[in-house]
């Protein structure tokens, strides 16, 4: 794999993957915070209707949130090709 292609520097692999590592990142802590609400409508709420209907499929949803974008993290290092498939400056190298 050429990283030094015309259309793909290296630099821009790296700035790539850079944002691309910020993104994920802050989508893991969205999905924090949607588990850790989840938890506490749960955990603080009196109703059984809010634990059931509220609090677990909140905190599941942020659970998965997160597990989901850890896997992104290391996809992004781990893959290379995805950087230059997802990439709408060098649109064009996909191979």
């Amino acid at each position: 794999m050429s990283m030094k292609s015309d259309n793909h520097k290296l630099w821009h692999y790296v700035l790539m993957v850079l944002v691309s590592e910020i993104v994920n990142l802050i989508w893991m802590a969205v999905g924090i915070s949607v588990g850790v609400s989840g938890y506490a409508i749960f955990s603080f709420s009196s109703e059984d209707f809010f634990k059931l209907a509220v609090g677990i499929p909140l905190g599941l949803i942020g659970v998965g949130l997160f597990l989901f974008k850890v896997y992104e993290l290391f996809l992004v290092v781990i893959d290379p090709t995805r950087i230059r498939i997802i990439c709408k400056f060098c649109r064009g190298n996909t191979g």
